[in-house]
């Protein structure tokens, strides 16, 4: 069992991204909602988002996902990180998602 709290879990919201088709997988899911990251790698529905890089990762579990950012948070991420790092519950069988934060 997990002792995680998930307060740094971030669902994300369907009602903003805008966009009418249907993503078949978390993957394509995360590179519409993006628009273009440079890298997507992984499956699962909890996405790790590194802004700082525009890379994510997908985990199938919280588990993982959560130790991933937890590397992130300490140094993981390079000399020039910017500390926006941030874990995302990626929604299914729903075509739509928020604008990411730097398009805001």
């Amino acid at each position: 069992m997990s002792t995680l709290t998930p307060t740094f879990l971030q669902p994300i919201p369907i009602d903003r991204h805008r966009c009418a088709a249907t993503h078949r997988t978390p993957a394509t899911f995360v590179k519409c909602w993006m628009r273009s990251p440079r890298s997507v790698t992984g499956a699962g529905t909890y996405a790790v988002v590194n802004w700082c890089t525009y890379r994510v990762t997908l985990h199938a579990d919280l588990e993982h996902a959560a130790q991933q950012l937890a590397q992130l948070a300490d140094g993981g991420c390079g000399p020039r990180c910017q500390e926006i790092h941030r874990l995302h519950v990626i929604p299914t069988g729903h075509p739509t998602a928020p604008e990411p934060p730097h398009a805001r």
